[in-house]
């Protein structure tokens, strides 16, 4: 929306009052961050260098948004269907103590994590509401989960950043159904917990196809859509 807004009057047709339409790479739920995207915007004026305007015209703006590259493409170009993968990590702080996750528990999240990696599986356990695509099959190209530091928010201004530990999941895949990174993630950390922990846990809950076997989806704000390849 805020794209739509800085391009609309200086790349939109003064003929059409809707906005302009920009079709992204993947969507994102409401309170999941993202620092990496590809957008497509139909133009409706000749522009002169047109590359270096719209990219000046959004990086100019004072908003959080950055356009580190632009590209005239076809008219055949869709960067969602064009998208051949797409990348999530999904962060939890482990010195909060609110989440009480024992770094114990990361090599058994790796472990089962990996053993999603590199197969086309159909991940409708792991999906959420109707679904609308014509499969639900997968593949993850990259599934791992590790420890990872990050640089705390600062109390005050004169206050020294402070690093911080994290549970990192790092997720590729060639397509992600609504809410899969979510709910998986919260169903390998309630796997995770188990005494009897299988490493094939999440393999067996995906081939069973049932959505009762889940857990409930991890909360939004751990999510950065990171980036997109086309």
């Amino acid at each position: 929306g805020t794209l739509a807004d800085i391009l609309g009057p200086a790349v939109g047709s003064s003929l059409n009052t809707k906005p302009i339409e920009i079709k992204v790479a993947g969507r994102t739920d409401r309170g999941v961050s993202a620092i990496g995207q590809v957008c497509r915007v139909r133009t409706w004026k000749e522009i002169p260098n047109i590359e270096t305007y719209v990219q000046d015209l959004v990086n100019r703006d004072e908003t959080r948004l950055h356009v580190s590259n632009v590209e005239q493409v076809g008219n055949d170009f869709h960067p969602s269907f064009g998208a051949v993968s797409r990348s999530y990590v999904y962060l939890i702080d482990l010195e909060d103590d609110e989440n009480r996750i024992a770094p114990s528990l990361v090599p058994k999240l790796d472990r089962m994590l990996r053993e999603l990696e590199g197969k086309e599986l159909d991940y409708f356990a792991l999906s959420h509401g109707k679904v609308k695509t014509e499969t639900t099959v997968c593949t993850l190209l990259h599934a791992r989960a590790s420890t990872v530091e990050f640089v705390g928010n600062k109390c005050c201004d004169n206050a020294a950043q402070t690093t911080k530990q994290a549970l990192c999941f790092e997720l590729v895949g060639n397509r992600f159904l609504r809410r899969e990174v979510r709910l998986l993630v919260g169903t390998a950390l309630r796997e995770a917990h188990r005494d009897d922990c299988d490493d094939q846990a999440l393999l067996k809950i995906l081939e069973s196809k049932d959505r009762r076997k889940r857990s409930r989806a991890a909360p939004p704000d751990g999510l950065i859509f990171v980036d997109a390849k086309v």
